[in-house]
C-alpha cells in the first residue's frame, strides 16, 4: 500500500506542475509560459482583440489565420482606443512635445482698477506648469489710461517667476526679451491699448507670469488685462523684436 500511495502521489505531482507552469491568464488556449503571451495580453488589455470564440470569447487561438475581415475589426479598435505604445519621438520623450497653457485676466466690471505707480506695479498674473525645460511664449493684452495729467508716458511689461515690476527711468528691470511695450505721452484722460509678446527659456516646474505696468507720473490706471503663458516645449524661435520699443494708440 505504501508503495501504491507513493507512486500516486509522484504521478499527482508530476501533473500538477506542469499546470503551474502553464496556467492560462486571459485566454484559455494562451498560457503564461507562451511565447506570444505578453503581446497578446497588451492587446487585450487595450481591447484591440476580444477572442475568438463569441460570445464567451475565452480563447484567442494563437494559430489561427486572421481574415481581412478580422483585420478590419482590429485596425478600427487600434485606432478608436488611441492605442500609442511609443517610448519616444525621434528620441525625445513626449512630454517635451506638450502645448500647455495658462491663462489670467480682469476687467473693471469684476474688480477696481490697478493703479499704475511710476515704480512699477503688478497687473495681473498667471502660473504654469512646464513639464520638462523648454520655452515659455507669454502675451498680454491691456487697456489703460484715465490719468488726469497730460503728457504722461506708460509702460506695459511680461516678467517670469519675478513679479517685482521693477523699473528705472521707465526701462523695466527684469522683463521678458521683446515683451515691453510703451504709450506715447498724449491728453489727459485718454485711454491706450497695449499688447506685448516675449519668449523665454524656462526649465521644469511651475512659473508665474507677471503683466506689469507703470505711469511716469503715477496717476496711471489699467481697467482691463489678460495674460497667457504657453509651454512650447524645445521651441527655439526668437521673438526679441517684436514688441520691443512699440507704441500703444489711443482707443476709440
Amino acid at each position: 500500500m505504501r508503495k501504491t500511495s507513493l507512486v500516486a502521489l509522484l504521478v499527482v505531482g508530476a501533473l500538477l506542475v506542469p499546470l503551474a507552469v502553464f496556467a492560462s491568464h486571459q485566454f484559455n488556449d494562451v498560457p503564461d509560459g507562451h511565447t506570444f503571451h505578453n503581446a497578446i495580453d497588451w492587446m487585450k488589455d487595450n481591447n484591440i482583440t476580444v477572442g475568438c470564440n463569441p460570445p464567451d470569447n475565452t480563447n484567442y487561438c494563437p494559430e489561427d489565420n486572421v481574415t481581412r475581415g478580422q483585420m478590419s475589426a482590429v485596425m478600427k479598435r487600434l485606432a478608436e482606443n488611441n492605442v500609442v505604445d511609443a517610448a519616444t519621438l525621434d528620441g525625445k520623450d513626449s512630454t517635451e512635445y506638450l502645448a500647455v497653457t495658462s491663462a489670467q485676466s480682469f476687467d473693471w466690471f469684476a474688480t477696481t482698477n490697478v493703479v499704475l505707480a511710476a515704480a512699477g506695479t503688478p497687473i495681473v498674473e498667471t502660473t504654469i506648469q512646464a513639464p520638462v525645460a523648454g520655452h515659455l511664449l507669454v502675451t498680454a493684452d491691456s487697456s489703460i489710461g484715465n490719468s488726469a495729467v497730460a503728457n504722461s508716458f506708460f509702460t506695459v511689461w511680461l516678467e517670469i517667476d519675478d513679479g517685482t515690476c521693477g523699473i528705472a527711468a521707465m526701462a523695466p528691470s527684469n522683463s521678458v526679451p521683446g515683451a515691453t511695450s510703451y504709450a506715447s505721452p498724449g491728453a489727459a484722460n485718454e485711454d491706450y491699448g497695449l499688447g506685448v509678446t516675449g519668449l523665454a527659456a524656462v526649465a521644469a516646474g511651475s512659473h508665474t507670469v507677471t503683466l506689469c505696468g507703470a505711469n511716469d507720473a503715477g496717476s496711471g490706471e489699467a481697467f482691463n488685462a489678460t495674460v497667457v503663458g504657453q509651454f512650447l516645449g524645445e521651441a527655439s524661435a526668437s521673438l526679441a523684436t517684436l514688441s520691443e520699443g512699440g507704441s500703444g494708440g489711443p482707443q476709440d
